[in-house]
């Protein structure tokens, strides 16, 4: 995954219920997370052009939205372990 400055990224993704099931593993074990909901087809688009609100022709519907959940270096390494399926 990918790290920057005091964070560490432990989900990025398309799928909502992988991205839901990592924010809720997260609060069960009190870890704090910042989360970013995305919309890829956004940044494609030249000036003057917004797609907001589809997904515009050529864009599958289930990549519309791009998750990303970040945690405190850290905390990493717990949420990891957690995510992956520890104990």
């Amino acid at each position: 995954m990918f790290r920057f400055l005091w964070k560490e990224q432990v989900y990025i993704g398309y799928d909502e219920a992988a991205y839901l099931r990592v924010c809720r593993i997260l609060q069960n074990a009190d870890i704090r997370y910042k989360n970013k909901v995305s919309v890829p087809s956004d940044r494609w688009a030249g000036p003057g052009f917004n797609m907001r609100g589809g997904t515009g022709l050529g864009i599958n519907p289930s990549q519309a939205r791009l998750f990303e959940v970040w945690v405190a270096a850290a905390d990493y390494d717990q949420a990891r372990f957690l995510i992956r399926g520890g104990d």
